[in-house]
């Protein structure tokens, strides 16, 4: 009787877990077009540049630790790239095609200073994880370049009507900052995060499994003092 007790609740203990446990999902932003653009990573870009992800590119809250660019079709790097660039997140109120050319009145609260990188031939970054809740706004990626080579890497970019991205640059990869519809196609590998209810639900299936120990542990102390 307790060994069939046990295999159940071990299966719902099981199924509590899958249920609470993260899946693992890559969200991309933006729709990959033929050719590329070489701001900010390239074409002698210094200072800062940022990018705008509208919280509908986004099912749900995510965990975020990698963020990866893309080369257009059939495209490849042609320079190792040895510039150094500072990525941050922010939640922002700023819609999508609304940034102001004043990047500092398009931060609101720090999500992570992701961290400091050189590319070289590879655009994928893995930083310091952080928590990004769509309902809260929108997501803004705010890069610093600094020592930026003078190559012509070029990126995927998407300037589809209707994606929900668009970024602030500098005119001439030095000049003043002006906005467009643009943003380079960015890839977020993310984990699901837990609902509080499923975090619940794995807790009574553990208190479930102690309880039936506890009591099996009793009836079988009892069983030894009749004997």
């Amino acid at each position: 009787m307790y060994k069939r007790i046990s295999k159940r609740l071990a299966a719902a203990l099981f199924l509590s877990w899958a249920v609470a446990s993260p899946v693992h999902a890559d969200v991309t932003v933006g729709t990959p077009t033929i050719g590329g653009n070489c701001y900010p990573f390239g074409c002698g870009y210094t200072g800062e540049y940022q990018q705008v992800y509208g919280s509908s590119a986004f099912s749900g809250p995510i965990n975020i630790n990698t963020v990866e660019f893309f080369f257009p079709a059939g495209g490849n790097p042609w320079t190792d790239n040895t510039g150094s660039y500072t990525l941050a997140f922010y939640l922002t109120s700023q819609p999508v095609n609304g940034l102001s050319t004043l990047p500092a009145s398009n931060k609101g609260v720090l999500l992570s200073n992701f961290g400091t990188f050189t590319p070289g031939l590879s655009y994928t970054f893995v930083g310091n994880g952080f928590s990004y809740d769509p309902a809260l706004g929108n997501l803004l990626l705010d890069i610093i370049a600094s020592g930026t080579p003078s190559d012509s890497n070029a990126l995927s970019y998407s300037n589809a009507n209707g994606d929900p991205m668009s970024n602030l640059y500098r005119t001439g990869g030095t000049g003043a900052f002006a906005t467009s519809t643009n943003g380079l196609v960015t890839s977020f590998s993310a984990t699901a995060v837990p609902e509080p209810s499923s975090w619940a639900l794995l807790l009574l299936g553990f208190f479930a499994i102690g309880t039936v120990m506890r009591s099996r542990k009793s009836a079988q102390a009892t069983l030894r003092q009749i004997a």
